[in-house]
Formats: C-alpha cells, sequence, structure tokens
C-alpha cells in the first residue's frame, strides 16, 4: 500500500509539472523567435513548387523595425506596417514605395511580383538562418543577411 501511494504521488507531481509547462506555452508549439531587428535577403518566392530564383545582381531585402517592415525591392525602396504574432502568424499594411524605374524590364516585373508576394504574407517560420513566409499559394525565403548586405 505504501508503493502505491508513493507512485500515485509522484504520477500526481507529474501531472501538475506537464500542466504548468502547458500553461506556460497554451499552445503547445513552441514560440516564433522575435524578428525585431532582423534583416534578411530573398533567395527565392513564388507558387509552391514553381517558386522562382531572385534575379542576378538583385538584392531584394526586409528588415523588421519594430511595427514597420522596409527593404529594397530591386529599383525601390519599400515600406509598410507589419503585425508580426508570436504564434507565427504575420500581416503587412499597405505597402509604400519610391517610384523609380529600373532600367532592365525584367528587373521592374521581379520587384512588382515580389512586393505582390510580400503583401500577401500571413504566416512565416524560421529555422536556423532562413525566413520563409507563406502566402495563401506559396513562399518567400530569405536568409539572414549581415549588416552591409542590408545597406540600400
Amino acid at each position: 500500500m505504501k508503493y502505491f501511494a508513493k507512485a500515485a504521488l509522484l504520477l500526481l507531481i507529474g501531472l501538475f509539472m506537464i500542466a504548468g509547462l502547458i500553461a506556460c506555452n497554451p499552445s503547445g508549439v513552441g514560440d516564433e523567435p522575435d524578428l525585431d531587428g532582423t534583416s534578411w535577403i530573398l533567395q527565392q518566392f513564388g507558387p509552391a513548387g514553381a517558386e522562382t530564383a531572385v534575379l542576378p545582381n538583385a538584392a531584394l531585402t526586409l528588415n523588421f523595425d519594430g511595427d514597420q517592415i522596409n527593404g529594397h525591392a530591386g529599383c525601390n525602396s519599400y515600406f509598410a506596417e507589419a503585425t508580426i504574432g508570436k504564434d507565427g502568424r504575420v500581416t503587412f499594411g499597405m505597402m509604400g514605395s519610391t517610384l523609380m524605374a529600373c532600367a532592365d524590364e525584367a528587373m521592374m516585373q521581379q520587384e512588382s511580383a515580389f512586393l505582390a508576394a510580400l503583401a500577401q504574407a500571413n504566416r512565416y517560420t524560421v529555422a536556423g538562418n532562413q525566413l520563409t513566409l507563406h502566402t495563401p499559394d506559396g513562399s518567400l525565403t530569405f536568409v539572414a543577411a549581415t549588416s552591409n548586405e542590408t545597406s540600400n
């Protein structure tokens, strides 16, 4: 009988510990890292299974600064408000940008497609030095930037 009481007590303590862990993280899933102050360089984007690599010599960047994002889209700088949830959700407000024309038509098309895809992002995941923004039909894949790679 004494053995049963000890086993029951240990089981009860274990259940309280598990309940405490769940209370600290009610989703039961690991929180995504804080993106504030991070900078990224786009590698590829587009519909699932048909992603397009970024054109050579085009540094498309994404910087998180509090409740704002900004970066370089190929020809123009852009900016928007951002809502980043610890649950992996993300939304961007209306994008604004400078209005310079690209000398290269392919670069201009890439910029338009990138900004349209970025505006549709609704979730994010981070794995190592890779940030993936998920859209309803695809994704944008970034790698962490060094400080000299994000200067505009």
